[in-house]
């Protein structure tokens, strides 16, 4: 298939057919809107899917096996304005000739779908299916379609989906054959490099592409607030449990636990945004020997007022008229906020868990084939891709990321107790890559160590002496040009700032801290050695002589 796609867009690329070289002709914007609906299709279907068996690799006897489940699908037809979100003048949905927009309200649902692994393809039973991977999923999918082209509010496709429930079980062998099965997916796929474009060629795509976008802005005819698709995903909770040998068969280990989550997709004429978030998040640990240490889980989120984790990604295409309203123009931007983070070291839990870490990575080490090399790569003497020289408008964002973080509450135990527990506060990050430079932003507001030992006279090793200040404030500016034959030229800009904090040097308190990192380095070898992971180093991977020396001066 890929060979004769190939083939295909060569023989368009010579007949001058592509769809990327349109001319803006094509793209004329009709005076007379059209007041006839979409076809108009009901469906009731029912599916019972099939098993898919996936060998970990084509001489294999072990497989994956995906039970794909029942599937019902059944729509009806609907007045637009039964489904609108918002409120919106009756006119909205009524054409100029008097017909009213329809849509398409399709729901969807899928239920028992479910992973296996299998030893023995051979002895393959559909009763007896082996080891359960993925507990049974049930999916329910809402999609709407509107068929009234001219009817500007509501969205052309409308998808609002929930999944209540993943969870999913790996143990011992389980991360390898993963791995192995995705290696496979390269087996028997041609080595050819795909065609590729010369430069000049890539210039007149590009150019004809924003004459098309320059001609649909200019004429308005497409409106900025028109959405495209409408995305909605919800998750109540992902379960994945890691198991480890034991008597009597695979015992848990670790839970880890996500809950609540959403994503947002909006898609206009002209931007795409994009929200996701978590509510919250939570890693239990089974290594304890009794129920009661067992209540502390390794990692939570800290606040219940507060979603664990939020982000928002923004695209907005600069070819749109509004486009430079906005105060200072930006192209793309990542907003992100974390909530508190709580941490619980105890050291006997953290070794097993670094123990178990290694033992896995003993397995993939010693089971993963080298991967297959797809080539992508473009043909020698072909030029790079070029693109349109871009316009920048006054101070206009290339990018914007803003980072906040909550804080970080760490706490470090043994077998006698806690020994000390950390607390930072307030982090805070931003990025914006401008046309001359990208300036990079950090602050923290607050930090505290303190001494967990319920007899010592200094509780607070570490803390800030004015709470009213923040701790560490920096600023990294990267210039993007510099000239070589100017010597006030820079490539890069710090500027800190840090407030005087008051320490607590108690003897006692850093001998118990450094005893505990020891004796977990100490155990840390001890499991590297037992799972066949030494480390080993050489010169050749720890240095690299070069021949010449650079021309070009250090940076500035």
């Amino acid at each position: 298939v890929d060979e004769v796609m190939e083939e295909l867009k060569l023989a368009k690329r010579a007949l001058g057919l592509s769809r990327k070289t349109v001319s803006p002709k094509h793209h004329e914007i009709q005076s007379v809107q059209e007041e006839k609906n979409g076809s108009k299709i009901r469906l009731s279907v029912s599916i019972s899917a099939p098993l898919v068996v996936l060998p970990l690799t084509s001489t294999s006897s072990s497989a994956f096996v995906a039970d794909l489940g029942q599937m019902e699908v059944t729509n009806t037809f609907l007045l637009a304005e039964k489904v609108a979100v918002g409120q919106h003048p009756s006119e909205k949905f009524i054409s100029s000739g008097g017909a009213p927009a329809i849509v398409d309200d399709m729901t969807i649902d899928i239920t028992s779908v479910q992973l296996f692994k299998i030893k023995d393809v051979k002895g393959f039973n559909i009763e007896e299916l082996g080891q359960m991977v993925i507990q049974p999923i049930r999916f329910h999918g809402h999609v709407i379609r509107k068929l009234s082209d001219w009817c500007s509010v509501v969205p052309d496709i409308s998808i609002d989906a929930e999944l209540p429930s993943l969870e999913v079980q790996l143990g011992p062998g389980d991360y390898s054959a993963i791995l192995s099965l995705v290696n496979s997916l390269g087996d028997g796929r041609s080595t050819t490099p795909p065609s590729v474009k010369t430069e000049g060629e890539e210039r007149e795509v590009e150019r004809k592409n924003e004459e098309v976008a320059i001609s649909i802005a200019s004429s308005g005819a497409i409106s900025s607030d028109r959405v495209k698709l409408s995305i909605k995903f919800q998750m109540k909770e992902v379960i994945l449990h890691l198991n480890e040998h034991g008597d009597g068969g695979n015992i848990e280990r670790l839970k880890f636990l996500l809950s609540e989550m959403e994503t947002e997709v909006v898609m206009k004429s002209w931007d795409l945004s994009v929200a996701a978030s978590i509510g919250s998040a939570k890693i239990q640990d089974y290594f304890a020997q009794t129920i009661e240490e067992n209540l502390q889980p390794f990692l939570s989120s800290g606040s219940k007022e507060r979603k664990f984790l939020t982000a928002t990604y923004c695209k907005n295409d600069r070819q749109c008229p509004q486009y430079g309203s906005s105060s200072p123009p930006t192209e793309q931007s990542i907003v992100a906020d974390m909530s508190v983070v709580k941490i619980h070291l105890q050291k006997g839990s953290l070794v097993k868990l670094m123990s178990m870490g290694l033992s896995i990575m003993a397995e993939i080490k010693s089971n993963n084939q080298p991967s297959k090399q797809i080539a992508i790569q473009t043909e020698e003497g072909l030029t790079k891709r070029s693109s349109v020289v871009k316009h920048h408008l006054p101070g206009e964002r290339e990018m914007y990321i803003e980072a906040t973080f909550g804080g970080l509450e760490v706490t470090l135990g043994d077998e006698h107790g806690d020994i000390l527990s950390a607390d930072i506060t307030g982090l805070n990050t931003t990025i914006t890559m401008l046309e001359e430079w990208t300036v990079v932003t950090a602050s923290m507001k607050n930090v505290m160590l303190v001494d967990a030992d319920p007899n010592s006279c200094h509780s607070q090793v570490v803390s800030k002496m004015d709470d009213s200040l923040t701790v560490i404030s920096t600023e990294i500016r990267m210039f993007n040009t510099n000239s070589v034959h100017d010597a006030s030229s820079l490539d890069l800009f710090l500027s800190a700032t840090v407030q005087r904090l008051t320490v607590f040097l108690v003897f006692k308190f850093v001998n118990r801290v450094m005893h505990y990192v020891n004796e977990v380095m100490e155990e840390l070898k001890l499991a590297k050695k037992a799972v066949g992971l030494s480390e080993e180093k050489t010169l050749s991977n720890t240095m690299e002589i070069h021949g010449a020396q650079e021309e070009k001066n250090g940076s500035k």
